[in-house]
């Protein structure tokens, strides 16, 4: 196997060594690998509520939780602070009627549940009640500096009539600015439901059918009458399903082996890409997946840690090497010009909630995520960018490869496109996404305050980033596939080797 680099190394021994060291052994047959679904214990009070579970249709209601952390009204007085100053561009995308029908087709894309045009016009409503009030004080303040001019002349007999007059036009706004009916529950209403529109949507985001963009055959053509990777485990002792957790599992023996080796292998990739390996959270607090977009009532998209709180407090989420991860390291960040495109990555275990079988559906697995920080006017350079340099590491392994444009109706909330690697798995005969690059625009940045600046000083007058972020590899589905492409019709089995000549490309090499 090959040595691990040190950045690997020390990221193994500070994350994955706390929860796998209990449960990683070495036999006579090989090393076990063990992969089980084990929850941090310095939650000790609290529960985990895990995607596994069998309701997973049903929303989830929190005690002591606010309908939002990322808005706070004056109605709460007080009762929690505010996370962020947000901003969610509803001047143009609610007012403006072109944008309007654009947000309502976008949404019947997504097959989402939002009334935009009611809220268009409750935004209308909104704003027409801030402007009354903005104008009763926007005159409050000229009449008060009209009285000050006016007593600097008091002197002057003539403008006691004027003074009197002034005085009883600044007592009659006071009064009706007193008076003026508290609009809390109608911003609470626009501002949560705002908060639920997805991103705009790209122009190359299909609104049928996913569009193939890329595709190459391979060099593994022979796929027919294939065992999947769970049949070849069991034959060969190489995967142990556990009835520990939901879909938990070991790899034993030249899985485990080319697990560590597939890691080795993307990790080196991505820093000759000159990408910053970060070593990533896996726990967030509620503000960062709401700036995400995550519905955290719904246990399908989120792993939530319940813990009874008195206080109202922001609650822990699960979700691994994510979006999360590299957006919670910028979240309220001016980044400076020069820094940008900010390139990160991390390698760790990731979460989710497939009905694929074995291991294309467990609900943990390894993967390693990408994130870059762009200007506006880099972003379709930087897309091409990472599209290319994905597109040119999975090739080399000579599987049936795709890459395709997702449609609408399957992007996330957050992404207005997003482009997936997809190879052939002849275990069950379909085509398996172990890659992807999505863009975010400014969705998220304007939801968490994340700007950039040549001055880092002068915030106030930055400009929001553009994010575009994704998966560089889900090293636990490649895996499946190497193995169901390899030979399993012998007494001994072999993963396949990479095709003769070939080898992970570098920008060195290009």
């Amino acid at each position: 196997m090959a040595c691990l680099p040190n950045s690997l190394r020390a990221m193994t021994q500070s994350t994955s060594k706390r929860l796998l060291s209990q449960s990683t052994k070495c036999t006579r047959k090989g090393i076990t690998y063990s992969r089980l679904l084990f929850f941090n214990h310095s939650l000790p009070h609290s529960r985990p509520f895990c995607a596994a579970q069998p309701s997973l249709h049903q929303k989830i209601t929190f005690e002591n939780q606010p309908l939002s952390w990322l808005f706070v009204s004056d109605s709460v007085a007080g009762a929690y602070g505010a996370q962020v100053n947000l901003e969610l561009d509803l001047d143009r995308r609610l007012t403006e009627e072109t944008y309007v029908n654009l947000m309502v087709n976008n949404v019947n894309l997504r097959e989402m549940d939002i009334d935009v045009y009611k809220l268009a016009e409750d935004f209308k409503q909104l704003k027409q009640k801030e402007k009354e009030k903005s104008d009763l004080i926007a005159e409050k303040q000229r009449v008060a500096e009209e009285l000050q001019a006016l007593k600097n002349k008091e002197s002057d007999p003539s403008t006691q009539p004027l003074i009197q007059e002034a005085v009883q036009k600044l007592f009659q706004l006071k009064q009706a600015i007193v008076n003026t009916p508290p609009f809390w529950e109608l911003e609470e209403s626009v501002i949560l439901r705002a908060l639920k529109l997805p991103n705009d949507l790209h122009p190359d985001t299909p609104h049928g059918e996913s569009t193939i963009l890329k595709e190459k055959a391979g060099v593994y053509n022979d796929v027919h009458n294939k065992l999947s990777h769970v049949e070849i485990g069991k034959k060969f002792d190489l995967i142990k399903f556990s009835n520990v957790g939901p879909k938990a599992y070991y790899l034993k023996k030249d899985l485990a082996v080319a697990e560590m080796e597939l890691i080795t292998t993307v990790v080196e990739y991505m820093q000759a890409q000159h990408f910053y390996f970060i070593a990533a959270p896996e726990f967030f607090k509620t503000p960062i997946l709401e700036g995400c977009g995550l519905n955290i009532h719904d246990p399908s998209e989120v792993f939530t840690m319940i813990e009874a709180k008195e206080n109202i407090e922001p609650m822990i989420h699960l979700t691994g090497v994510s979006p999360a991860s590299f957006i919670g390291y910028v979240a309220k960040t001016c980044i400076g010009d020069k820094s940008m495109p900010l390139n990160m990555f991390a390698c760790g275990r990731t979460y989710q909630n497939c009905n694929l079988p074995g291991l294309y559906g467990a609900v943990q697995s390894n993967q390693v995520g990408l994130f870059s920080c762009v200007k506006e006017e880099d972003v379709n350079r930087q897309m091409v960018k990472l599209t290319n340099l994905i597109w040119t590491f999975l090739e080399g392994f000579g599987f049936p490869l795709r890459m395709c444009q997702a449609n609408a109706k399957n992007l996330k909330v957050s992404e207005s496109r997003r482009v997936d690697f997809e190879v052939y798995a002849p275990g069950i005969q379909q085509y398996v996404t172990v890659a992807s690059v999505a863009d975010l625009g400014d969705y998220v940045s304007r939801r968490l305050m994340v700007t950039h600046n040549l001055n880092h000083s002068d915030i106030r007058s930055s400009k929001i980033v553009h994010m575009l972020s994704g998966v560089a590899l889900n090293i636990t589905s490649l895996l499946a596939v190497w193995t169901e492409h390899s030979n399993s019709s012998q007494e001994t089995f072999s993963l396949c080797p990479l095709p003769p000549g070939q080898k992970i490309k570098t920008e060195k090499d290009q």
